[in-house]
């Protein structure tokens, strides 16, 4: 379903794994420690129904928590404070999300390029995020498989990966295009493009999938009416 506050049906193996760490796989795997919210230090809600199975790192205003609920595999987005500001910009990054994927049912070229957003409190509830005990907000993202363009370079700096080749650095310019050129048409503005909000996925056969990442910054002449 590619309503932002509506659980797919499944979160399929393929798509699962961490937008933001190669070395955390969304794809729960034998003996890995999982813990409740709790443990973590996270105030979820009781009727929150989530299990954190690790932490897979932070921006500038939340931090993401790789976790399980009864629909599957997802990565959480939880506001670092409790302060107003910050839960704002989280929230408000969640309605981005929510605005661009109805954008989207009209323009599948620009679907295929976003990273689906959840809202945990259930479907229809588009306007308010479920907030912890200790007051932060939070949501869910789906799992997408890739790693974040920087780390791939920084890899091949290092050594630890083989270098672009000229079809996958094509395809990649190819994509990013294709994504500028259908959000720009959605009368959208990304503003944040960098090799941190690009994910990759690599393949041995030379295929590479994108998908960007990190709404915050985006501009719309609907959002801004809508918050002046």
């Amino acid at each position: 379903n590619p309503n932002a506050h509506t659980y797919p049906e499944r979160t399929p193996s393929h798509l699962c794994v961490n937008v933001l760490s190669p070395e955390a796989v969304c794809a729960e795997r034998e003996g890995e420690e999982r813990k409740t919210p709790w443990e973590w230090g996270i105030f979820l809600p009781e009727d929150a129904q989530l299990t954190i199975i690790g932490e897979l790192g932070s921006d500038g205003i939340a931090k993401f928590y790789k976790v399980r609920n009864g629909h599957g595999v997802f990565v959480m987005k939880i506001a670092k404070e409790p302060a107003e500001d910050i839960n704002r910009l989280l929230h408000r990054e969640y309605e981005k999300h929510v605005y661009l994927e109805q954008a989207a049912l009209t323009r599948p070229q620009l679907a295929k390029y976003m990273i689906k957003a959840y809202n945990p409190a259930g479907s229809g509830q588009k306007e308010s995020l479920p907030v912890t005990e200790d007051g932060k907000k939070y949501f869910l993202m789906e799992c997408v498989k890739g790693q974040s363009l920087d780390r791939i370079l920084e890899n091949i700096q290092t050594g630890k990966e083989e270098p672009l080749g000229v079809k996958e650095i094509t395809d990649i310019s190819r994509r990013l295009f294709e994504y500028l050129r259908e959000i720009h048409s959605s009368g959208w503005s990304h503003r944040n493009i960098k090799p941190e909000n690009i994910i990759v996925s690599r393949t041995g056969d030379g295929f590479v999938g994108v998908k960007i990442t990190d709404f915050t910054a985006m501009l719309t002449n609907v959002f801004k009416i809508q918050h002046p």
